[in-house]
C-alpha cells in the first residue's frame, strides 16, 4: 500500500479503510460513528445506512442484544481495562437477515 504522507487522512483512517476485518466504531451512547468498507462486505450495510444508528441493534440478532448492551454499559460505567482487548466469537446479523457465527469481536477504547 502506498500512502501520500501529505494526505489529510490520518493513519487510523487509512488502517480502517484497508483492513481485511470489519471495523465499526461507536460513541459512548453506542451510536455508530464509523463503518469500514470490510464491515460493508461482511454485514451487507453501507456506511451511510448505519452511521448514527445503534451499534448493538444493527449488528447483533435480537436475542443477543441485551447481553451486548450489558457488556458495553458495564465497561462504560467501570472503565474496567480487563474488558478491553479480548477477542471473542460472536454472532452477527447480516442485512439480509441471516446470521453469521464466525465473527471475532474485540472491544477497544480510544
Amino acid at each position: 500500500m502506498f500512502v501520500n504522507v501529505d494526505s489529510p487522512q490520518t493513519w487510523s483512517q487509512i488502517i480502517i479503510q484497508q483492513s481485511l476485518d470489519a471495523i465499526i466504531t461507536f460513541d459512548e451512547s453506542g451510536i455508530i460513528t464509523d463503518w469500514s468498507p470490510q464491515a460493508e462486505v461482511i454485514l451487507g450495510w453501507k456506511a451511510v445506512d448505519v452511521i448514527g444508528l445503534s451499534f448493538v441493534s444493527k449488528v447483533f440478532p435480537e436475542q443477543y442484544q441485551e447481553d451486548h448492551s450489558r457488556t458495553l454499559t458495564r465497561y462504560l460505567e467501570s472503565r474496567d481495562p480487563t474488558l478491553l482487548g479480548k477477542r471473542f466469537e460472536t454472532t452477527a446479523l447480516h442485512r439480509d437477515g441471516w446470521r453469521s457465527e464466525e465473527h471475532t469481536s474485540e472491544l477497544q477504547s480510544h
